[in-house]
């Protein structure tokens, strides 16, 4: 056999025998049979189907360590190995774990845009998108706004406090503006008075410009 004009007894690696001539394998093989038929590829080529490629195609990834392409785990567009997925078929989004589901978690929402699963904002327990506007209902400690029931909100509009116990803002005593609970008073409405010692609040006598109790002899 004749490679280069020289007879070898072997065709070197890269090259095939054909009519008694070396003749070079396809571009990124490294050891064929022939020109279509490669059985190893180059270091960075994939074999598919024994043919060397640089891009497996959809639904496909390169085998480092096989120099071949294998398929992706179901529903995959793209994936960097066998088990995560990058991109997924349609109406499917990645899950934090790198695989493909129709329905994110909880504390997610399917990002159309970037086809993953993205985290609520921190207000959301489960939500539509990423602002604390876009929550279909609220994280512990968060209560939906008063004029926006998609909002969720930590703070209490006045004369309401957070209740823990039902996750909602409750009204505060009468005559209360600010409270930290139903009967702990720290701010009083105008025309009430803050008895400290009970933080409460209560109603002047309208002889009284300033009180120490709702009675008229304690002006």
């Amino acid at each position: 056999m004749k490679t280069d004009q020289t007879c070898v007894e072997l065709c070197p690696q890269g090259t095939f025998e054909e009519d008694s001539q070396c003749k070079t394998c396809a571009e990124g093989c490294a050891v064929c049979g022939g020109l279509d038929s490669c059985t190893s590829s180059d270091e960075s080529y994939f074999l598919l189907e024994g043919i060397p490629t640089q891009n497996c195609g959809t639904g496909k990834y390169g085998d480092s360590l096989e120099r071949s392409c294998k398929n992706c785990v179901n529903e995959c567009n793209e994936c960097s190995d066998g088990t995560s997925c990058t991109s997924c078929i349609a109406d499917r989004f990645v899950s934090s774990s790198g695989v493909c589901v129709e329905t994110c978690e909880d504390n997610q929402y399917p990002d159309a845009t970037t086809g993953l699963c993205t985290n609520c904002n921190i207000a959301c327990e489960t939500c539509t998108g990423d602002s604390e506007t876009d929550c279909t209902t609220c994280s512990v400690g968060y209560t939906p706004s008063s004029t926006d029931p998609n909002t969720c909100t930590s703070d209490c509009p006045s004369q309401q406090f957070f209740d823990s116990s039902t996750q909602s803002c409750q009204s505060c005593q009468t005559g209360c503006e600010v409270c930290s609970s139903r009967m702990s008073c720290v701010e009083c409405m105008a025309s009430y008075q803050l008895n400290t010692g009970m933080s409460l609040c209560f109603k002047c006598d309208p002889k009284c410009e300033t009180c120490t109790s709702s009675r008229d002899d304690d002006c």
